[in-house]
Formats: C-alpha cells, sequence, structure tokens
C-alpha cells in the first residue's frame, strides 16, 4: 500500500509513446525527481510505464545494445551501489550469527558460521505485487536487499539431507535394506529432532503417502510409533535455528523460448537474481533444549550424530543439490570454498574440549572433517586440533 502511494505522489503518464521513452532515460539518470536518492524507489516508479504495453520491454531490459530500464540500472552499477550501503546498515541493525559466546546455551550447543561465494545465480520469487519484471528476486522488506529468509534456509537444508536419507536408502542392497531397518527409522528421526515434525504427517495418520513412507512403506507404522514417543503432543520443535543472509548484487537472466517455426524468441522471460560471485553469509545455531537435566552421555551422542550430518548436508547443500529456484537447471550453487567458517561447540564443564577456541574451516570439506573431530570428543572424550590456521 505504501508503494502504491508512493507512486501516486509521483504520478506519471507514460501513456504517451513519444514521451515515455525520454521518461525512462530520465528516471534512470537521474535527470528527473533529483530528490529520490533511493534506487529501489526509482525501479518502482518504471513501473507505471507498464500501463503501456508497447514499452514493458523498454522498461525492463531495452534492445540488444541499447539497455534500458532495470537492466541499465544494473549495469550501470547505481542499484548495486545502493545494494551495498543498504546491506552495511542492515548488518548492523540484524544479527548475523556471530557466535563468540556459548556460556549461556544449554551443553552440547553448537554454532555454525561461515561466508560463502556464489558459483552460479541465485532465484528467488519475491512476494512483491507490482515490479518491472514478473520475476523479482526476493527482498528484505524494510530495506529491499535480496536475502535469504530463515525459514528458505530451513527448508533447504530439510530438502537436502531427506534426499540424502532417501538416496542411502536407496543405494542400500537387499540384504542390506533388511538388516538397517531401523537405521532408516532411525534416521528419519534424527531429522525431527533436527527440524521439527515433517508437516504433512500427523502421528496418528498411518496412511504411508509421504516420500519418505514411500522409499520404506513397510516402516511406515514404527516411524509414528516412535515419533509419538518424541512427540506426544503431535508436534515437535527442531534444534536448529537458522539465520539470514543478505546480498548486495543484482542480476538479470534471460530466457527466450523459441518458436518451433521461426527458429527464434519473441517474448523473453526476465529473472531478477543474486549474480555469481556474490558473496553471502550463513549461520545456524543448534540446541538440544530438549535434553536439559537429562543423561549427558546420550545428549553427547546425540549432539555427535547431528554435528555430523548437518555438516555433510550442509556441504551438498551448496556444492551439489543447490538453494532457491531452478536447482535442477543449476542455479543457487557456491564454491567449495569459504570464508571466516567456524565451528563451535559447549562442553559441559570438565569435560575434554571445553573452554577450546572454535575450529576454522575454509571448505565444506574441511568442515565435515572438523565435525567429525568433535564428534569423537563427544563421544570418546579425546582432543581436537584444528586443522584450520
Amino acid at each position: 500500500m505504501k508503494e502504491l502511494e508512493f507512486m501516486a505522489f509521483y504520478a506519471a503518464d507514460f501513456l504517451d509513446p513519444e514521451k515515455v521513452a525520454g521518461k525512462i532515460s530520465r528516471l534512470i539518470n537521474e535527470a528527473e525527481h533529483e530528490e529520490i536518492g533511493d534506487q529501489y524507489a526509482r525501479v518502482m516508479l518504471l513501473t507505471q510505464a507498464l500501463v503501456n504495453d508497447k514499452m514493458k520491454p523498454e522498461v525492463q531490459a531495452g534492445k540488444p545494445g541499447q539497455p534500458s530500464g532495470l537492466r541499465k540500472l544494473i549495469e550501470d552499477g547505481k542499484i548495486n551501489q545502493y545494494a551495498k550501503k543498504q546491506k552495511i546498515m542492515l548488518e548492523k541493525l540484524c544479527y548475523q550469527g556471530d557466535f563468540t559466546n556459548l556460556a549461556c546455551l544449554t551443553p552440547f550447543s553448537f554454532a555454525m558460521n561461515f561466508q560463502f561465494t556464489l558459483r552460479k545465480p541465485y532465484l528467488s520469487r519475491d512476494d512483491a505485487e507490482l515490479y518491472v519484471i514478473d520475476n523479482p528476486i526476493k527482498k528484505e522488506w524494510v530495506f529491499k536487499v535480496p536475502y535469504i529468509s530463515p525459514g528458505q534456509w530451513k527448508g533447504c537444508l530439510h530438502a537436502a539431507m531427506v534426499r540424502l536419507l532417501a538416496g542411502w536408502r536407496k543405494n542400500l542392497a537387499g540384504r542390506e535394506r533388511a538388516e538397517l531397518k531401523s537405521e532408516f527409522v532411525a534416521r528419519r528421526l534424527s531429522l525431527v529432532r533436527l527440524f521439527g515434525n515433517e508437516q504433512s504427517v500427523d502421528v496418528n495418520d498411518d496412511s504411508g503417502e509421504e516420500y519418505l513412507d514411500r522409499m520404506a512403506p513397510d516402516l511406515a507404522g514404527e516411524y509414528r510409533e516412535r515419533l509419538k514417543e518424541m512427540a506426544p503432543e503431535g508436534r515437535r520443535r527442531g534444534r536448529l535455528m537458522f539465520y539470514p543472509t543478505f546480498f548486495d548484487r543484482f542480476g538479470l537472466e534471460v530466457i527466450n523460448p523459441h518458436d518451433r517455426i521461426a527458429g527464434a524468441g519473441k517474448f523473453p522471460i526476465y529473472f531478477e537474481t543474486v549474480p555469481e560471485k556474490t558473496d553471502g553469509r550463513f549461520a545456524l545455531l543448534y540446541v538440544p533444549f530438549d535434553r536439559v537435566g537429562k543423561d549427558e552421555g546420550e545428549t553427547g551422542r546425540q549432539a555427535a550424530e547431528d554435528l555430523c550430518r548437518v555438516a555433510e548436508g550442509i556441504a551438498c547443500l551448496f556444492s551439489e543439490f543447490g538453494f532457491g529456484a531452478k536447482t535442477s537447471s543449476g542455479f543457487g550453487l557456491a564454491g567449495g570454498e569459504v570464508k571466516e567458517g567456524t565451528l563451535q561447540i559447549k562442553f559441559p564443564a570438565g569435560w575434554p574440549g571445553a573452554g577450546e577456541e572454535p575450529l576454522k574451516f575454509r571448505s565444506f570439506a574441511e568442515l565435515e572433517r572438523e565435525a567429525q573431530k568433535l564428534a569423537r570428543v563427544l563421544q570418546s572424550g579425546q582432543a581436537v586440533v584444528s586443522n584450520g590456521d
């Protein structure tokens, strides 16, 4: 509603084809309405030109060799300069997972934090009702920079770990599959520990229609019986908590479906993206709140298991599966190297490893190795030495 009020205040006549091209050019080059320093606001003003169907290409991208509209703002770097400033302000206001002290958390809590670089563009879908193109990137509501919400991260990592579990089950030979039935149920329940209930699974519903039910239909009943023990009230909160990721660059991708007869495309489809080589920060926190006051040995065993599986899931999510939209086409992948990677766990007082500095890692492969080291400490009490330095 606020955006509509803003555009009504700056109402412009975009109906005259002879005047609209000049109007678009003046808005982009800041020769008109100089008082508007917000580049996102200028983009929103361009949407007024969409009332003229003939000007839609001019507003979105322009002609080959003659960029205009949103494409020109991106190529000139103006909207990216705006995004960098907005991100700096946003990071000062929003906690990004700088876990320097876990003392206030329950024992066996752990935190993971690293900076990644996109290897392929990232796509998602915004909730904006009105925009220059039909496929805008999801933006933070106030500062209007591209971002990935905590809920999106949770969904992406859960999907990746479900995919890993399904792949593990599918690759078992017939005899192994029969011998490891209880292991499949245990691994599926570990996902509930981490993420909470699968939204579409009712503990009292044994129809077995869900994806993992179809992977092992004979185990659906056993899974629900054990799920009832974990979640007597039917719902359970997961131990993982996620933090948002903000980006400071915009990109534009185009898909141009070709006509079978003419062999050329007439109606290009534009996607606003976060381009490759853009940096973002990922952070999560694991808190075994449901184990407070219970046996430390069992809590440590569960934390070790959860840590290794989360590390494996993150490595596959970023470097193999991808996150966001159109991952099957290769979008949303990150490079294998990371920056400022830290992994920290809170051991109970008196345990080996208590008071240790956070472990450091520089790649997803190294993250998995460091997680395995910490898991061994949780299970056997051996000392930890990091290779990250």
